[in-house]
């Protein structure tokens, strides 16, 4: 994706000013975004942002570190240090990371036959509710840090799909699994979770709890059966097998994780 243009810069300055958003005016004064550098200005600002005592002194000294090494970019989310804003900063690292996946898997698919771009289409809606259920239901959200926690859960699934995607396109496909192998794991699947919806209610962490878990694991069986819907069009040298073991041994951490908490 390319780098935004001066002019790009001059709309998000001009709702800044009408909003009076105070972080985004010192991030555009401070990096000469579409405007000349002008650091007092950006001080200014920076004072003007709702913040902490701790927050509001450590990026003013961050600003000044980088206005007297005149090296560096400064961003409202470097010097942060409450949960509320930490999830504020995490909402907006995964818009970003969205766009960035969104663009990257769009050059992927764009020369594909229309049964695997449909297949494909399929398969992440599939996954963002999965990612949904897991930053919901099998995160632990008793922290003030929850919504960052929540919003990276969904996020690593998502980046996780991304990456797939990425090495099976460069012709990286998954090393095959047998019958046995693909039985095993699955054996070892039902044996986890068999052993949460035993597990004592209050021994969970935050909102996590035995229905959460229950619910995100039939949208799980539902992503996973979409993989392998995709994968037998996009990737028909590989067995269904290998799809359901690879599947199914990362949901096996992630559910022995939840027994471990």
């Amino acid at each position: 994706m390319s780098s935004p243009k001066p002019a790009d810069w001059r709309p998000v300055r001009h709702c800044a000013m009408a909003t009076q958003n105070s972080a985004v005016l010192m991030m555009l004064y401070q990096n000469g975004l579409g405007v000349q550098k002008d650091p007092l200005l950006a001080l200014k600002y920076a004072c003007s942002i709702d913040a902490a005592p701790a927050e509001m002194q450590g990026r003013i000294e961050h600003l000044q570190q980088i206005n007297a090494s005149g090296r560096g970019m400064i961003d409202l989310c470097d010097d942060i240090t409450s949960g509320y804003m930490m999830g504020v900063c995490s909402a907006i690292e995964a818009r970003q990371k969205q766009r960035v996946r969104a663009h990257t898997t769009g050059k992927l698919s764009e020369g594909w036959p229309a049964a695997a771009q449909a297949s494909l289409q399929k398969l992440q809606a599939a996954a963002s509710k999965f990612a949904d259920a897991r930053a919901a239901h099998e995160t632990d959200l008793s922290g003030t840090a929850r919504a960052a926690l929540s919003i990276a859960a969904r996020t690593a699934e998502l980046d996780l799909l991304a990456q797939d995607l990425r090495e099976y396109e460069a012709g990286k496909l998954p090393a095959s699994m047998t019958k046995e192998q693909a039985a095993a794991l699955d054996k070892e699947l039902n044996a986890i979770y068999g052993k949460l919806m035993k597990k004592p209610a209050e021994t969970y962490a935050g909102a996590v709890s035995k229905d959460g878990i229950r619910a995100t694991q039939r949208l799980w069986l539902a992503y996973r059966d979409a993989w392998m819907n995709f994968g037998a069009v996009r990737y028909p040298s590989v067995t269904s097998e290998t799809w359901a073991g690879r599947l199914t041994a990362r949901r096996n951490v992630q559910l022995q994780d939840l027994l471990g908490n």
